[in-house]
């Protein structure tokens, strides 16, 4: 397979924490950049955004982002239906072999998340036992574990644990050595134009459950369907799964404390995007208060069930 990387500047350690995305989600990888690198300090991971386009404010060159373009010869054209805009997401299947003289582990995000705390140098050094990854389950499965994921069903495969991948955690070598790789670029080819997401059910496939589960606090995927629990949870990451986002919210579905922060930065680092409509919160009508309220002591139970598992949420579990 042929790589070609080039950057800004050289890697400055060996732990890196990469996001990858087009020029339009550009500015919102460097709002959540700048949440890691205030929980973070510079020389214990790089900061790397992999984008075809895109330039760092002046504004935020303390943040110190090591840019990269990463050119993947022949490999982008077999990814089927997707346009090319669409591309950028099959980026994170090939980071480990792109970065391999750089970093030993990579904590992969992707840009719509909303960092709200978290000892990021210890979630880089969670202990992956051997494996190649650490994730966390897809919310599908969150109340469920048994339920299988809907691509999953397609592919034929049966009673496995399915993380989301927003959030990973990954030993560079161990992907290598297991050829995670090839065997997610194995399932495209047999599955590509029947598959609801795109490279999510691809590192699934070629890791079938072989994987360690964080704490769901790490990607927490419930911010919109239950707000007053959400309000419970120490959550560290926020993932705004779903067609919702904080700079695109016209249902006002989301809590409007994401969309004053995307306005405030953007207004600030971007003048010259459009203006983020700040949401103007759920419906507060007594009805609504009264079917969220009961949708969260429904689900309490269960979801401090879950939580349990992690006793230390910077743990990693079988």
């Amino acid at each position: 397979m042929a790589f070609e990387v080039t950057t800004n500047r050289a890697a400055k350690a060996r732990r890196a924490v990469i996001f990858c995305v087009n020029e339009a989600y550009f500015p919102y990888a460097l709002l959540a950049a700048s949440q890691v690198r205030a929980l973070c300090a510079s020389e214990l991971a790089d900061i790397v955004i992999c984008a075809e386009t895109g330039e760092i404010p002046a504004s935020l060159s303390d943040l110190d982002i090591r840019l990269a373009r990463l050119t993947l010869e022949g490999q982008t054209a077999d990814m089927g239906r997707l346009d090319q805009k669409e591309t950028v997401t099959y980026h994170r299947l090939f980071l480990p072999h792109a970065f391999k003289d750089d970093y030993d582990r990579i904590l992969y995000l992707d840009s719509d998340i909303f960092i709200e705390r978290g000892d990021f140098a210890r979630l880089l050094e969670v202990d992956l036992k051997g494996h190649v990854l650490a994730a966390v389950r897809d919310e599908v499965q969150w109340f469920n574990p048994e339920r299988d994921a809907h691509d999953f069903r397609t592919m034929g495969i049966r009673g496995k644990k399915y993380f989301n991948a927003g959030v990973l955690i990954i030993n560079c070598q161990a992907y290598r050595d297991k050829d995670i790789l090839s065997k997610a670029l194995d399932a495209n080819r047999m599955f590509r134009d029947k598959l609801k997401h795109n490279d999510q059910p691809l590192l699934n496939a070629a890791l079938r459950g072989e994987w360690l589960e964080l704490s769901p606090v790490w990607n927490w995927q419930h911010a919109r369907r239950f707000p007053m629990l959400t309000a419970t949870v120490p959550v560290g990451i926020t993932h705004f799964i779903g067609k919702a986002k904080p700079w695109n919210d016209p249902d006002s579905l989301l809590p409007p404390r994401y969309s004053m922060a995307f306005q405030h930065f953007m207004a600030r680092h971007f003048p010259d995007r459009p203006e983020i409509k700040i949401s103007s919160g759920c419906d507060v009508s007594d009805a609504t208060l009264g079917r969220q309220a009961l949708r969260s002591w429904w689900h309490a139970r269960k979801i401090t069930r879950y939580l349990k598992r992690f006793p230390d949420d910077l743990v990693a579990k079988e």
